[in-house]
């Protein structure tokens, strides 16, 4: 039988229909396995030898909102790192927008993983990638404190690390990288910590396998064939051109008081130190003999700074200053670290005059004020003549002046700043010019290389260390925890989604920063510090 036109035409809409139907449903399936696929899974821009731009998710680091990007070419706020293997896949690190992107060497991108948080394949602040011989992928999530690991299509593998100075644990990671192992064809990781001055070693997996280096800097033209971290100075001869100091006759009056007050821990004290204007004359006319600290190398100087330093009218000053600064530690009952403390707060709080003008340490107790070089030059006495192993420093760039106590060689900190000579002496470093923290240093001196200079002869050293090492590398050490974290609060605050979450982040910024501002602006009360630290619990604070 043969059917009518009505029918044919019936019969054929009914094909269309089917075929369209099928297109339709085979397309949705296409655009859903392209759009919620595994975040972390690699989106291949080639598909059965057919080229299409990549879809691929991406996390906004700011409003921590997943949407997919479409996008030939890599899109990058500020790349921090950059690595290749054995394929033909290149690796870039964006801390900016906290991602990291698969390329294509012609820049196309056919992976993208990662947003800002805290939780398994999120980052804060990249410092670093690296790959390993099997394609793995290595990222130095330096704000989280940790290494994260990732398979070559970037599925989160595994992370360790956390925030400390033990060993697995980091203070700000700066670089890593994979290099040879013990074993032929092994291969480890190695994590530059600079918080902390050390490189540390792991396996592939993780595991803890040593760490080395220590604070340190060193002058190459001084030390141009040996890896000591600084050059002392010593054994010099002194200039027969210097003259030693001649009291002036008849000085009117021949004697005045100075009158300092000093804060220390929760007082205030006045401190009467009488000046022989004799010897103060004298001084003051044979300064002019002396060479200008500030013209670079030391050893324009150096020879006259000594000779001016052991030059006998110091005697004089140095004993009634420390006539005074002993009647307090007796009535106070002080242990022999608060005396300390208080010998370095007691110059730290002269005033600091910026000034060429070199002073002999009558001088600065006379005229009350003193430049860098006057008040490290005073400090090192009184730290010398109360028996402990003391050392001056000089930074050549700033011509900035600073002092060294001894302490244990073999005591490793993250927080303070030490520095170590060839003879295995090791000093934490002292700020004379104004009231900060023993082991602090500043950081318009963290990139000179400065000069370590013995002023007394090898018998006249004292050779008393600084023993309380751990109380001090506390208190620190929690004053850079708290600067730290108050930035990861504040960073918090601002990415909080309501109110509620606001005010969680504002409390915690509050209470370490109640903390920090106590240790700031209380060097001269680290008994209190320590005190308020340990009171307020805010080491253990949720981090």
């Amino acid at each position: 039988m043969i059917p009518d036109q009505n029918h044919r035409i019936y019969f054929f809409l009914l094909i269309l229909i089917g075929v369209a139907l099928s297109l339709f449903i085979a397309s949705s399936f296409v655009e859903k396995s392209i759009h919620t696929a595994d975040p972390l899974a690699i989106k291949d821009s080639v598909s059965n030898s057919t080229r299409f731009k990549t879809t691929v998710p991406f996390q906004d680091s700011e409003t921590g909102k997943t949407t997919p990007v479409t996008s030939e070419k890599p899109i990058v706020n500020q790349i921090s790192a950059i690595c290749g293997g054995d394929t033909q896949y290149l690796y870039i690190a964006d801390s900016g927008n906290q991602c990291i992107q698969k390329i294509l060497p012609d820049g196309t991108v056919t992976a993208r993983w990662g947003g800002f948080g805290i939780e398994p394949g999120k980052f804060n602040e990249i410092k670093g990638i690296a790959i390993d011989r099997y394609g793995d992928i290595y990222v130095a999530d330096s704000g989280n404190n940790r290494i994260q690991k990732f398979d070559t299509f970037g599925r989160y593998i595994m992370t360790w690390g956390e925030y400390g100075t033990g060993p697995g644990k980091f203070i700000s990671i700066t670089a890593l990288g994979v290099g040879p192992g013990s074993e032929a064809g092994e291969e480890y990781i190695y994590v530059a910590d600079s918080g902390s001055k050390k490189i540390q070693v792991f396996t592939t997996t993780g595991t803890y396998l040593t760490s080395w280096g220590e604070y340190g800097v060193f002058n190459p033209e001084l030390i141009p064939e040996t890896l000591d971290t600084l050059q002392i100075i010593t054994g010099v001869s002194y200039p027969a051109s210097y003259t030693p100091v001649k009291p002036i006759p008849n000085a009117d009056p021949m004697e005045v008081d100075r009158n300092f007050k000093v804060l220390f821990q929760k007082g205030e004290y006045v401190i009467t130190i009488p000046v022989n204007r004799s010897y103060y004359l004298g001084a003051k006319q044979n300064v002019d003999y002396i060479p200008d600290i500030g013209k670079g190398s030391p050893e324009y100087w150096v020879n006259h700074y000594i000779s001016m330093y052991q030059d006998p009218v110091n005697n004089d000053t140095y004993d009634t200053i420390l006539n005074a600064l002993r009647g307090i530690r007796d009535s106070q009952s002080l242990s022999e670290r608060e005396y300390i403390e208080l010998l370095v707060t007691f110059i730290q709080q002269l005033p600091y005059k910026e000034s060429r003008d070199t002073r002999y340490p009558i001088e600065i107790i006379h005229d009350k004020e003193g430049n860098s070089a006057d008040k490290a030059l005073l400090l090192l006495g009184l730290l010398e003549r109360e028996g402990f192993l003391s050392t001056y420093i000089y930074f050549p760039k700033t011509g900035l002046c600073g002092i060294g106590i001894g302490t244990d060689p073999t005591y490793r900190s993250s927080s303070l700043a030490e520095f170590s000579t060839k003879d295995r002496n090791k000093y934490i470093f002292i700020n004379p010019n104004k009231p900060t923290l023993i082991g602090v240093l500043d950081e318009a001196l963290t990139s000179d290389d400065p000069f370590l200079i013995s002023f007394s002869n090898t018998t006249e050293q004292g050779t008393a260390l600084y023993s309380h090492i751990n109380f001090l590398d506390h208190v620190v050490g929690t004053y850079f925890l708290l600067e730290k974290r108050m930035h990861y609060f504040e960073e918090m605050y601002t990415k909080a989604k309501d109110s509620k979450e606001k005010k969680v982040w504002q409390e915690r910024y509050d209470k370490a920063y109640q903390v920090y501002s106590f240790i700031r602006d209380h060097p001269h009360d680290l008994a209190g510090s320590y005190t308020r630290i340990e009171n307020s619990n805010v080491r253990e604070m949720e981090f």
